[in-house]
């Protein structure tokens, strides 16, 4: 048996107030429903009954090969059901391979799809960090791939089609690698991809790429474009299909892009905004950055005096780290990540939102100078996913976090709703999934907002290195949770 917890208000901002609980077995799906609180109104964040019937779902692929199951992403399928894309296999001893999941609408698996709704391939690459969905349900997985001659790592992409087979015509039978090399030695032409997403027709790849010599250790943040439908590099893109760049902080340092979104500005034209980690000096200064580059011809574009950096420096280490990016429908952006505060016991990881308008500048509107940070359950509170409700623009923001209130510590996910200036707290929700044994863990990967519900996709731990993957759905009414009086309150 496995226990769903399901929050409602936040209390005083820091606590999550427990709602229900619900309890079913692992597999198959149960009927139980979560009980709707205050006369049976649904509020933003409830657990949606009509998906499961409980609002969640497990999906493991145990085999001889591996009982290690971890979505990198999930997406809205063209029947209206959902695709679960991650990995199967942990790649500690060999390669892992790529596992998909197809869901109805309802949550259940779909049997149409490889006679099981499951299905897993060899990747041909040393880890798979991210998918995306491309046109017509296709899928693109990337990660580090081990070149078989030079021994270097470089940017992998596995592309496989609505059936799950190897796409045709993409790359060498489904599979194209890319190069970056900018350094010298083998300790510095590493290349490591974190994300990749589909947009006007091409692959955007970005992650870090080794650069420098010696003992110089210097990784850039790094981009390529290929085409969607052949995997060739868009040599147009930077210098032969490759984007790099160093902020130029000193010798061994690390530079990284941790996420990516493509917008069109204007007709015809493509941009790509960014957001990742620089290591600025000493051991653990690190701060958030915020970038444009021209996706078409690949050239940096001023975003504010150029690009900005994000300095929370809560604690003695000055460690801050931004993880997801969202343009918003109004051409603004918010960034969102973590701060470390080593000043409290236990260090705390406080949750950060930080917005700008469409030209760079800050979002003076958006908190205290553009900038929220709280620390939303105990000590961690690190984002996964960030999405904006259309018609509110309120945002939920996916977090891991760990439930030092229910005594343990252990991994729990939530998702925080605040409002569209970064507060008011609207609505919260705890995802627990407790395994067969301790430790327990819930871990959230991907959220997406779609046909007016909010839907994230994690992993749990049942026992040891046996994890599965989950995927809950969450009714978004456009209305407040039930405020203490029992009264609804519209947004």
């Amino acid at each position: 048996m496995r226990t769903l917890l399901c929050t409602g208000l936040l209390c005083a901002g820091l606590t999550l107030a427990p709602c229900a609980l619900a309890t079913k077995p692992d597999l198959p799906v149960g009927t139980d429903h979560p009980l709707v609180p205050f006369g049976g109104v649904p509020s933003d964040l409830t657990l949606d009954p009509g998906f499961t019937g409980d609002g969640s779902q497990v999906v493991d692929f145990n085999d001889a090969f591996s009982n290690t199951d971890t979505p990198d992403r999930v997406f809205k399928a063209s029947d209206g059901g959902y695709w679960l894309a991650g990995i199967h296999g942990t790649g500690i001893n060999e390669p892992p391979r790529v596992a998909i999941a197809k869901l109805r609408a309802d949550g259940t698996l779909d049997t149409s799809y490889r006679g099981t709704g499951k299905h897993t391939a060899p990747s041909g690459m040393d880890m798979v960090y991210d998918v995306a969905k491309g046109i017509g349900d296709t899928l693109y997985f990337a990660g580090s791939y081990t070149h078989p001659v030079a021994g270097d790592i470089d940017f992998g992409i596995l592309c496989l089609d609505a059936d799950g087979d190897r796409c045709e015509g993409f790359g060498a039978n489904g599979f194209q690698s890319v190069p970056f090399d900018l350094g010298t030695g083998t300790e510095h032409v590493n290349d490591v991809p974190a994300r990749i997403i589909s947009a006007y027709s091409a692959l955007y790849v970005a992650g870090s790429c080794g650069s420098g010599s010696g003992s110089n250790y210097n990784d850039a943040i790094c981009i390529t474009k290929l085409s969607a439908t052949s995997g060739t590099i868009d040599s147009g893109f930077a210098t032969n299909g490759r984007y790099h760049r160093n902020f130029d902080m000193g010798g061994n340092l690390r530079d990284t892009i941790t996420d990516i979104v493509a917008y069109s500005p204007s007709p015809g034209a493509v941009r790509l905004a960014i957001t990742g980690d620089v290591k600025r000096g000493g051991p653990t200064d690190i701060d958030g950055f915020v970038a444009t580059v021209d996706g078409i011809s690949g050239q940096a574009v001023p975003f504010g005096p150029g690009h900005v950096f994000i300095s929370v420096d809560l604690g003695t280490s000055k460690e801050d780290h931004m993880t997801r990016l969202l343009r918003r429908a109004n051409g603004g952006f918010v960034v969102a990540g973590y701060a470390i505060d080593d000043t409290q016991t236990p260090v705390q990881a406080q949750m950060v939102l930080v917005a700008y308008r469409a030209d760079g500048s800050p979002d003076t509107g958006f908190g205290p100078g553009g900038m929220v940070h709280r620390l939303v359950m105990s000590g961690t509170n690190k984002p996964f996913g960030l999405v904006e409700r259309p018609g509110n623009r309120d945002l939920v923001v996916g977090l891991n976090m760990r439930a030092d209130l229910f005594g343990d510590s252990h991994p729990i996910v939530g998702l925080l709703q605040v409002g569209a200036n970064g507060g008011p707290q609207h609505a919260a929700a705890v995802l627990d999934f407790p395994g067969s044994s301790a430790p327990v863990e819930s871990i959230g990967n991907d959220l997406i907002h779609t046909d007016g519900a909010i839907v994230s996709a994690g992993s749990r731990k049942w026992s040891g290195l046996d994890l599965d993957m989950t995927i809950s759905r969450h009714i978004a009414t456009d209305s407040l949770f039930a405020d203490r009086f029992g009264g609804p309150a519209g947004d």
